[in-house]
């Protein structure tokens, strides 16, 4: 399987946008399904941490959007309780079938710093943001300390699948004893 890995932003060269198949509990890699991790911006509240989101396609895509969730779900104005994200490019009005998953995932990294409170998911962390915006800066940036990128980055790894190692047989591998 390979994996999708592209610097983010003005972040350095270690810090990179993850991407790979989800693995079915049988084992077997699931295309429609991907696990994603993405580094807070350089910067902003964000920093520091990686953010996992699950991204999952359906039969239609490209000409349908995936759906994405946070998960464990970040704090943030545009995340529903759930973990999924409200974020206009990704509603079936504003879709656009030329947008590949990588650019999607740099649209969620660039929606973390620039929150939206006229389209909310999450009215706790909206009401935050408005109310009383040092409040939320500091419950992110507790958020950004607990979920760090050298940690998320090697609980992401530890579960990475291991090779398939298959044996084939071939009829010049096999030899006929009898004359």
């Amino acid at each position: 399987m390979r994996e999708v890995k592209k610097t983010a932003g003005n972040a350095s060269r270690d810090k990179r946008v993850l991407a790979r198949f989800m693995k079915k509990p049988e084992g077997t890699l699931c295309p429609l399904t991907w696990e994603c991790a993405i580094p807070g911006k350089e910067g902003t509240i964000w920093e520091g941490g990686l953010y996992r989101v699950t991204m999952y396609f359906s039969e239609d895509y490209p000409s349908t959007p995936p759906t994405c969730k946070f998960i464990p779900r970040i704090p943030h104005p545009n995340v529903f309780p759930n973990g999924k994200v409200c974020l206009s490019t990704l509603s079936f009005v504003h879709w656009d079938p030329n947008m590949t998953p990588l650019r999607i995932l740099f649209c969620l990294q660039q929606l973390l710093n620039e929150p939206n409170p006229d389209s909310p998911a999450s009215l706790a962390d909206t009401l935050r943001l408005v109310n009383d915006p040092d409040e939320y800066k500091r419950h992110v940036v507790a958020f950004a300390a607990t979920y760090n990128y050298n940690t998320v980055k090697s609980e992401y790894e530890a579960e990475r699948p291991k090779p398939v190692e298959t044996s084939v047989s071939t009829a010049s591998n096999e030899t006929n004893t009898s004359e």
